[in-house]
């Protein structure tokens, strides 16, 4: 199982998301066109779609750390939301 660690690197004094992956730094210059984001917010909706249609039973117990996730994934989704609408990401610049 190869180890994946996120990192903050800095680049030219501008933050930039990288992992470390098998001991070496990868930084990734962030997806700022308006193109990626709609890919991103499309593959979104099919993914939540999808986890909808697969929960038949809305009283079905669910494994907390699975709950966890999609109360992130919603906090997140909604911060982007709310900033796109007004300008307000609630307090937070980069991640």
């Amino acid at each position: 199982m190869v180890s994946i660690e996120w990192v903050l690197a800095v680049k030219e004094g501008s933050k930039m998301k990288g992992i470390i992956r098998e001991g070496k730094l990868i930084v990734k210059d962030g997806h700022t066109d308006a193109a990626s984001v709609v890919r991103m917010c499309k593959t979104i909706i099919s993914h939540a779609q999808m986890i909808v249609d697969h929960l038949d039973n809305p009283e079905a117990d669910l494994p907390t750390w699975f709950t966890n996730k999609i109360a992130v994934s919603e906090y997140e989704v909604v911060s982007a939301a709310n900033y796109i609408n007004d300008g307000d990401m609630d307090h937070h610049q980069d991640g």
